[in-house]
C-alpha cells in the first residue's frame, strides 16, 4: 500500500480463515515499512496457527510510537500446507485518532467570560 504523503499507522488487522481456506491461509507473515520500494525494513513478523478471525499486528517504532511511512507491504513467507496461492479475506489498516476539527470552543471558567456565554 502506498500513501501520497507519511501517514501515521497504528495497526493493521487481517481476517483469515483456516476452516473455510485450508492451503491457501498464510501461516508466516511480515509486515514492512518505508519511505519507497527500494527502502522498506522488516517491523513485525508474525506467525499464525489456523487463524480464524481478525489477526492485529501493532507496528511501532523503537520509540514506542506508531509507525509514520509512505509505503507498507504486507508478504506472505509460508501458507499452511505449504499452500501456493494464499486468501487474505480483509485487511484494515488502522491510523491513531487526531481531533483538528476547527470548530473548538475554549473552555470558559471565570465569572466574567461566563456573563457574556449567552446571546439574550
Amino acid at each position: 500500500m502506498q500513501f501520497s504523503r507519511k501517514t501515521t499507522i497504528h495497526d493493521i488487522c487481517i481476517y483469515a480463515d483456516y476452516k473455510s481456506d485450508e492451503s491457501y491461509t498464510p501461516k508466516k507473515v511480515s509486515v514492512r515499512c518505508g519511505n519507497h520500494f527500494n527502502d522498506l525494513s522488516e517491523v513485525e513478523q508474525i506467525e499464525m496457527n489456523e487463524p480464524s478471525g481478525w489477526i492485529c499486528v501493532k507496528l511501532k517504532d523503537p520509540n514506542d510510537k506508531p509507525i509514520r511511512t509512505f509505503m507498507v507491504q504486507i508478504a506472505i513467507l509460508v501458507n499452511h500446507q505449504n499452500g501456493r496461492d494464499t486468501h487474505l479475506r480483509m485487511i484494515k489498516v488502522h491510523s491513531p485518532i487526531q481531533d483538528v476539527s476547527l470548530a473548538k470552543k475554549p473552555l470558559f471558567t471565570s465569572v466574567e467570560c461566563a456573563q457574556y456565554a449567552t446571546i439574550r
